[in-house]
């Protein structure tokens, strides 16, 4: 008998599903393949591999032509096979491998093979529609997936969905209507989910905007459910015509994660975003920040487990010391606590 695949569909929010699944005990060793490993998605899974090295086999990694990125990937991981879709990038590939030990390949049919090799799990995170074949070849072959990738399903949502269901792996679409995602249709049991990311303001690529009653709906769930909601408001603070609906977190005792960047709002370049947590997660918000794969190359630590950026200080906040300082006012008049 086959074995049962499962896949988990999502966008920008896979790479903490590798961190959040129920993980086997240490000494089980779990073997990862990742498809795309030089995107952002593909770097944050490699992030989470490195903090705990042992517990992790990459048996692949691949790249459409980065050879350089992929070839230091490659060596960070210990991965055993290596990949670049585009073959005239296989030379520099091999060149920047010589004497590693790990195995070289180039074109599509070695993505192919990147994916039915045996890993237990492997990340989808190929954007476009190139993706899709090496993504159901790891599903048929009994794979976990994490699919990254929302072109497999917008490009051949039937055949994706028939593939996985004869291959016994878990889907777990959400409706989209004019009024966009539908609580109603969101799941209730097994597998539980711990975090649902949403664009109200925005659905891509429909446009719509969802409506105030089905936030409500989509609040009661999350509390019902204990699910967190990172709510990505981009688009809604520029309107053309109409006042904004109210934001998911400017209604109490919420549990959303408010996101957002000014890189949209004023000009891509500031590339400066932010995240409004409510009370309980505030330390793990830091954590978040300080620990995090962007603290890891940019934010040095000194001995006092004090935090540095070039000369800057930044400091952790101790326990029960976020004490509230002031009242900002979020889309719709609804007001948000900020902390120290």
């Amino acid at each position: 008998m086959a074995p049962r695949a499962a896949c988990w569909c999502g966008e920008r929010m896979t790479a903490p599903i590798l961190a959040r699944s129920k993980l086997p005990p240490a000494a089980a060793v779990r073997g990862v393949t990742i498809l795309g490993a030089t995107g952002s998605i593909g770097a944050s899974t490699v992030d989470l591999i490195k903090r705990e090295p042992e517990r992790y086999r990459v048996e692949a990694v691949s790249a459409r032509r980065n050879a350089a990125a992929l070839a230091a990937i490659a060596r960070e991981v210990s991965a055993r096979f290596a990949v670049v879709a585009d073959p005239a990038a296989y030379g520099d590939l091999k060149n920047a491998l010589a004497g590693s030990g790990i195995e070289v390949a180039a074109g599509g049919q070695a993505v192919l093979e990147a994916a039915q090799r045996p890993a237990d799990w492997v990340m989808a995170a190929i954007s476009g529609s190139i993706g899709l074949k090496p993504t159901l070849a790891a599903i048929e072959r009994g794979a976990t997936v994490a699919l990254a990738n929302k072109e497999c399903l917008v490009c051949a949502g039937d055949l994706f969905m028939r593939r996985a269901a004869s291959a016994g792996a878990t889907v777990l679409p959400v409706p989209v209507d004019q009024d966009g995602l539908d609580p109603s249709r969101l799941p209730t049991g097994r597998p539980r989910l711990r975090l649902a990311y949403v664009t109200p303001s925005h659905q891509f690529p429909t446009g719509a905007i969802m409506p105030a009653a089905r936030r409500q709906g989509l609040l009661a769930w999350a509390r019902r459910y204990r699910v967190h909601i990172v709510e990505d408001d981009y688009d809604g603070d520029l309107r053309f015509g109409g006042a904004p609906i109210k934001a998911l977190a400017a209604h109490d005792d919420h549990p959303v994660i408010y996101c957002g960047t000014f890189a949209k709002a004023l000009f891509p370049s500031l590339r400066l975003g932010y995240l409004s947590l409510p009370a309980p997660l505030l330390a793990a918000g830091v954590d978040f920040v300080l620990e995090g794969l962007y603290a890891l190359k940019k934010i040095g630590r000194s001995d006092e487990r004090g935090y540095h950026a070039a000369e800057t200080p930044v400091r952790r906040p101790a326990p029960r010391e976020a004490a509230f300082t002031a009242e900002t006012p979020l889309p719709a008049g609804g007001k948000k606590k900020y902390y120290n």
